[in-house]
C-alpha cells in the first residue's frame, strides 16, 4: 500500500509541474501576443514601416487587414515567420512576368529579413524586426494583388470618362483565408486576368525580354544583309512564308508604308 500511493503522490507531482509548464506557456504567449499587437499598432498609427532610409507609409488597407485581426501578427510566430512567407517570395519572384517590378513590393528587403531568422549570421531579430516583416508581407500581398487584379494604375486617373467596371475584391478577406489553408501563392495566381489576351501579353512580354537578353533584335544592313534573322526574330518569316511575303506582313503590322521590299529583296 505504501509503494501504491508513494506512485501516486509522483504522479500527482509531475502532473501538477506539466500543468504548470503549460500555464507558464500560455501566459509567456499571450504577453508575445500582447505586446506585438501593441507594436504593430504603434507602428501604423504612428510610425509607418521603415525600408532602408525611406519610410513606408501605412494605408487604409493594410491598417484595414489588421484591425479585423484585432492587431494580431499574421505570418510571423515567437518562433519567426511561418512557412507562408517563403510561398509569398516564390509569388513575388514571377512578378516580372507581368509587366511589375518585385521591388516595388520591398522584395529584396524581405528576403533579407527571411534569411536574418531561417539561416542567422548574427543576433536574433527582435519583436520590432519581427513586427515589421509582418507587415512588410501582409503590405506585399495586398498590393501585389491589387496590380495582379486590376493594373497598377488606376485608369479613372487618365481617362475622366472610363466607364468600364473597376474591378473591386476583398483582398484583405483573401489574405486571410490563403494563409488559413496555406495557400498564399495560388491564392495571387488565381488574381491574374482569365482573357487569353492577358496571356499573351504575357508571352509576348517574356519573347521581348529573351531577345533583350540576347543582345536585341538582330541588326540588318543597307544591303539587306541580316533581313531574315531580324524578321524570323519578330514572327514575320517563317516556314509558310516567303521573304517578301514576310516583310509586307512587318510592313502592315508596323503600319509603314508598303515601300523598300523590292529594293531590298533585289
Amino acid at each position: 500500500m505504501r509503494k501504491i500511493a508513494v506512485a501516486w503522490l509522483q504522479w500527482g507531482f509531475l502532473f501538477l509541474s506539466l500543468s504548470g509548464c503549460a500555464t507558464s506557456t500560455t501566459r509567456s504567449t499571450n504577453d508575445w501576443q500582447e505586446r506585438s499587437s501593441l507594436a504593430l499598432r504603434a507602428r501604423l498609427r504612428d510610425k509607418g514601416i521603415h525600408i532602408g532610409g525611406a519610410l513606408l507609409a501605412a494605408d487604409e488597407l493594410l491598417s484595414a487587414f489588421y484591425l479585423r485581426r484585432a492587431d494580431r501578427l499574421a505570418w510571423c510566430t515567437p518562433a519567426g515567420p511561418r512557412a507562408q512567407a517563403d510561398q509569398l517570395v516564390l509569388a513575388l519572384a514571377q512578378a516580372r512576368g507581368d509587366g511589375l517590378d518585385p521591388e516595388a513590393y520591398y522584395y529584396s528587403k524581405i528576403v533579407s529579413a527571411l534569411a536574418a531568422w531561417r539561416a542567422p549570421t548574427g543576433p536574433v531579430p527582435d519583436l520590432e524586426a519581427l513586427v515589421e516583416l509582418d507587415l512588410l508581407l501582409s503590405n506585399a500581398f495586398l498590393h501585389y494583388g491589387t496590380h495582379l487584379q486590376r493594373g497598377r494604375i488606376d485608369p479613372r486617373r487618365i481617362h475622366a470618362h472610363w466607364t468600364a467596371p473597376y474591378i473591386k475584391g476583398a483582398l484583405g478577406d483573401l489574405l486571410e483565408t490563403a494563409l488559413d489553408l496555406n495557400r498564399v501563392q495560388e491564392a495571387l495566381d488565381g488574381l491574374r486576368p482569365s482573357q487569353q489576351g492577358y496571356a499573351r501579353l504575357r508571352r509576348i512580354l517574356m519573347h521581348y525580354r529573351a531577345l533583350a537578353s540576347n543582345g536585341g533584335w538582330p541588326r540588318v544592313d543597307a544591303s539587306g544583309q541580316g533581313l531574315a534573322q531580324r524578321l524570323k526574330a519578330s514572327g514575320d518569316l517563317d516556314s509558310t512564308r516567303s521573304l517578301r511575303e514576310a516583310v509586307e506582313r512587318f510592313q502592315r503590322g508596323a503600319a509603314c508604308r508598303r515601300v523598300g521590299a523590292s529594293i531590298l529583296l533585289r
